[in-house]
Parts: C-alpha cells; structure tokens; sequence
C-alpha cells in the first residue's frame, strides 16, 4: 500500500510541475500588442526618455505610460 501512495505523490509532485512550467511559459509568451508598441517605441526619438516605462518583459502594456486600455 506503501508504493501506491509514493507513486501518486509522485504523480501529484509532476503535475504540479508540470502547473509551474505552463504558468511560466503563459508569462514569458507575451502579446502581440504590447510587443507591436515596443517595436514602434523603438522606431521613435525619446529625447526626454518620455517611453522609459515601456518594457518589453511587462506581459500588461496597459501599465505603460502613454497607454490606454
């Protein structure tokens, strides 16, 4: 009785993992608008650094100044 609770701990353990990597992997992906902002933040002259919030690694551009949602 022993081996199957180790074993379903053991399945439990890898899908809570498994829970961990998608979550990441969710995060890390981005979106396609703030990724389209970035780009033209890029393109653009900021001379007063105006566009400093605009970070790439923020999935949310809606928490960039300069931009409504």
């Amino acid at each position: 009785m022993a081996a199957v609770f180790k074993t379903k701990s053991s399945f439990l353990k890898l899908w809570g993992l498994l829970a961990v990597v998608l979550a990441v992997a969710v995060g890390v992906k981005g979106n396609s608008e703030g990724d389209a902002l970035y780009a033209l933040r890029r393109s653009l002259s900021d001379p007063g650094n105006v566009l400093q919030s605009w970070d790439p690694n923020l999935v949310n551009p809606c928490t960039w100044f300069h931009v409504t949602c």
